[in-house]
């Protein structure tokens, strides 16, 4: 796609890396300018919209065809597309026929239905997924870049046209939209940590109490009046701390005891 000054294309061009030439590509379905690109699948690519179209086509790689794919939730040209993770592309910025535009929108792969629809197995159709809203940016950025950024799994939106200025800045977005227990492996893009209570050993881990730990009152004491004073002692500012510092249901389910 693209615009040649005259007309928007429909036309595409294939660079070998290797042999480093230009070769004519498949035709489009329409005329396409201001489109953005994706890979879905391994065989598969997604192109978007463009000016004045919310419609999208898929690319098989394989018979190097396109056919049609997924409507937008709106007409969107010159928006930054990119993979989330294996399963959900993300759409953002932009222009609609309205303006720029600030709006998200999500294709998952594993909403889509399968292209056998009685074999749960096989790849999903994506000529019949469909876009989910998803949480705005805080500002209409048409044209703006994205990119992930290393170490903390967010993805940063960057620059873009607002309707008047040009823009300088930034924003991260957050991808932890997922909760997750942290047991057998790492957390991935899109997953948030959480601490998951099952058993006493695991709340004790999380909660250590002081060093003047309650005794047992039924075992044997051998210790001098003194020391027999200064346990008492102790038992009693930990009952008072820890009562004040750990839930009560806690505490009994712990120490026994009135809760």
């Amino acid at each position: 796609g693209g615009f040649d000054g005259e007309q928007a294309l429909a036309t595409t061009e294939i660079i070998d890396l290797e042999a480093w030439t230009v070769t004519k590509g498949p035709t489009m379905r329409f005329p396409r300018m201001g489109c953005s690109a994706a890979r879905v699948m391994d065989d598969q690519i997604l192109l978007i919209g463009g000016y004045s179209q919310d419609s999208c086509e898929i690319l098989d790689v394989h018979k190097n065809k396109f056919r049609p794919g997924p409507t937008l939730r709106r007409a969107r040209a010159c928006a930054s597309a990119v993979m989330l993770d294996r399963n959900r592309l993300m759409i953002a910025g932009g222009y609609d026929r309205l303006g720029c535009c600030k709006e998200i929108e999500v294709l998952d792969l594993r909403k889509c239905p399968t292209v056998d629809e009685w074999d749960p197995e096989t790849e999903p159709n994506v000529e019949k997924g469909r876009f989910f809203p998803w949480e705005d940016l805080k500002a209409a950025r048409g044209g703006c870049a994205s990119m992930f950024l290393p170490g903390n799994g967010g993805l940063l939106f960057l620059g873009g046209f607002e309707g008047r200025t040009r823009l300088s800045t930034t924003e991260l977005l957050d991808l932890a939209n997922y909760d997750i227990e942290c047991t057998r492996r790492a957390p991935v893009v899109g997953e948030r940590v959480v601490a998951a209570i099952k058993d006493k050993s695991t709340i004790w881990q999380l909660w250590k109490p002081p060093r003047e730990a309650p005794v047992n009152p039924m075992a044997p004491d051998d210790s001098s009046d003194d020391d027999d004073f200064t346990r008492r002692d102790g038992q009693r500012r930990a009952s008072s701390l820890g009562r004040k510092c750990f839930p009560k249901f806690f505490w009994g389910l712990f120490f026994g005891g009135e809760t």
